[in-house]
């Protein structure tokens, strides 16, 4: 396998597919699996839980000769880095190395067989739901409302995001238990469905969601969000999400008060000067979206109505 491409182009991509590599030295999930031929050149990192398959189809491309193999994602990727972005790096392999070069440098990197790579997250199950949705959509959905989601909470499903999609819209939810936010869109899908999203792939399909439309497709234990230019899987969160439906109602039911969104991020921003940095106890909301920030503890359906309260901006 031989292939050269600009340095800037390819560590675009190894950077985006080393986070979900493994940092476990001599894990081969620690590996990219590299694929080029066809003129295209394809690069795929799987931790056993997440995977995410990148897809390098560019004019500056040139696979001189086609093939696989398993290299060292942290190495591959530093050296990708390490040289400007618009020189030329060369890959090519033999024996039980690759070479990169690029004008004077030169690196070798040990090898592993494409065959060792771990087998990709399939699902024996039919798909459950199908669902399209614009790629600034999903990111600045995802994002908006991450912070709300827990981290490492014993209820394990708070451990990620709700994507509940029911009568022509999804709703994102987010909660640790004593706060949520939610984001709703719309969506040309009549269909019922829903499944929870790991924390830890939050951030990975918002850098993923870039341009154009993002197909998403259920079937049971895993999810897949595919786009032009690759496609991202997951393993699922197990669990029943709390009802939020039911505390948007209760918070609803409570006193609205109307302030002006520029007012209001302004004064908590002053006020939080004196919080404690270590626990963050005061945030701001995103300007990007329209969204729900309600205070309670979702597992408390007994309190009383009027115990939390709600802000829309």
């Amino acid at each position: 396998m031989k292939f050269t491409v600009p340095a800037g182009v390819l560590a675009a991509i190894l950077k985006q597919c080393g986070r979900v590599a493994s940092k476990k030295v001599g894990d081969i999930s620690g590996s990219f699996l590299i694929d080029a031929h066809d003129g295209s050149l394809e690069v795929t990192a799987n931790n056993g839980h997440q995977q995410m398959c990148l897809l390098l189809d560019d004019p500056r491309l040139f696979v001189q000769e086609p093939g696989s193999v398993c290299i060292s994602a942290s190495k591959l990727e530093q050296i990708a880095c390490s040289l400007p972005d618009d020189r030329d790096m060369t890959v090519s392999i033999s024996e039980e190395k690759a070479t990169v070069t690029s004008g004077r440098s030169r690196f070798s990197i040990a090898i592993l067989p494409a065959s060792s790579f771990p087998k990709a997250l399939t699902s024996d199950e039919a798909n459950h739901g199908v669902l399209h949705l614009d790629a600034k959509t999903l990111r600045e959905s995802v994002r908006s409302i991450a912070f709300c989601v827990a981290r490492n909470d014993v209820r394990v499903y708070l451990n990620g995001m709700l994507f509940d999609v029911a009568e022509g819209k999804i709703t994102f939810v987010g909660t640790d238990g004593h706060r949520m936010g939610t984001v709703e869109q719309e969506v040309a899908n009549d269909s019922r469905f829903s499944f929870i999203v790991p924390v830890a792939c939050l951030e990975d399909l918002a850098g993923f969601a870039s341009q154009g439309n993002v197909t998403v497709t259920y079937n049971g234990k895993l999810a897949s969000f595919t786009a032009a230019h690759g496609t991202i899987t997951t393993r699922l969160v197990d669990g029943s999400f709390p009802s939020y439906s039911t505390l948007i109602e209760r918070a609803r039911g409570g006193h609205a008060i109307n302030l002006r969104r520029d007012a209001l991020v302004n004064a908590v921003a002053r006020v939080s000067l004196l919080s404690d940095c270590g626990f963050h106890a005061i945030r701001t909301l995103s300007p990007r979206l329209s969204g729900h920030l309600f205070h309670g503890h979702p597992d408390r359906q007994s309190e009383r109505s009027d115990a939390g309260f709600a802000l829309l901006v």
